[in-house]
């Protein structure tokens, strides 16, 4: 993307200053949901409430309105909502999650479902997600005018991740490295324009799966929509080859930063892996 479209918008700002985030963010079908389970359960790490893409919503919007972002933020009306209405890929996904929570619904799809057009709600089949969705949305509607006179992206998400972070109840430790915790897959761009700006301490941990057992956790979503193997195959290699190569870059850009992690270690020699 064109981050020349307006120059102010992409600058680092104050807010996140003092922050210190881990992100969690590889190629979908590579390990992101095993990670973040074995991460999530540490006693000196935030709790990470799931999978949320406002970040990359607030990103691509501020692509699309290229030099009148300023304005959608001061014309929106109720920011708070729209901000909700960006945590899912088509809506908000909390309140969903909050309804499995209640017994409202008993079934919603989830991360590995087998659907190529899909947006998952749970993190993992049949749970239901312990979440403090009143204090997420009280959080969001306290910042509703900061939110709109924000003068960049990477303010904005300071408010909203500190929403975020009211989703859970876990307190936080008090000799953790990090102040929040951010899980979306396939940020490559987002982490990219990040790590530029440098709003903040982070460090991003991505996984990575070998292509062979990538494609047949892929092409299980492929073929409700491909009915040709080969199709599916060819798609799946370009969408590894493409993910795998940006965040290899990033991380070569971004050691200190940026680490790889290989699926099958997280799998096969995981106490190794996570120390």
């Amino acid at each position: 993307p064109d981050y020349n479209i307006d120059l102010n918008f992409w600058k680092k700002g104050n807010l996140l200053s003092n922050e210190s985030i881990l992100f969690i963010s590889g190629g979908s079908r590579n390990g992101n949901h095993l990670l973040y389970s074995l991460l999530d359960g540490h006693p000196s790490l935030p709790t990470i409430p799931g999978e949320d893409v406002v970040l990359t919503n607030l990103f691509w919007r501020a692509i699309e309105y290229k030099g009148y972002m300023r304005e959608w933020l001061q014309n929106t009306e109720k920011m708070a909502e729209e901000m909700r209405l960006m945590n899912g890929a088509y809506g908000d996904k909390w309140v969903r999650a909050l309804e499995r929570q209640r017994g409202d619904i008993r079934e919603l799809p989830w991360s590995g479902s087998t659907s190529k057009n899909f947006s998952a709600v749970l993190e993992f089949q049949a749970t239901a997600m312990a979440i403090n969705y009143d204090n997420y949305i009280e959080s969001l509607k306290s910042y509703e005018k900061k939110m709109k006179n924000a003068e960049n992206i990477w303010d904005l998400f300071f408010y909203y991740l500190s929403a975020y972070k009211e989703l859970t109840s876990k307190p936080k430790s008090s000799n953790s490295p990090f102040t929040a915790a951010y899980f979306c897959s396939g940020m490559r761009r987002e982490i990219s324009a990040f790590a530029e700006a440098s709003p903040c301490d982070y460090k991003c941990i991505v996984p990575v799966r070998e292509f062979r057992s990538f494609a047949k956790s892929k092409i299980k979503g492929l073929l409700s929509d491909i009915n040709c193997i080969q199709d599916a195959l060819n798609e799946s290699w370009e969408h590894w080859r493409h993910k795998t190569t940006d965040y290899l870059l990033l991380q070569e850009k971004y050691p200190e930063n940026i680490f790889i992690v290989k699926y099958e270690d997280l799998v096969q020699r995981t106490e190794q892996t996570m120390k």
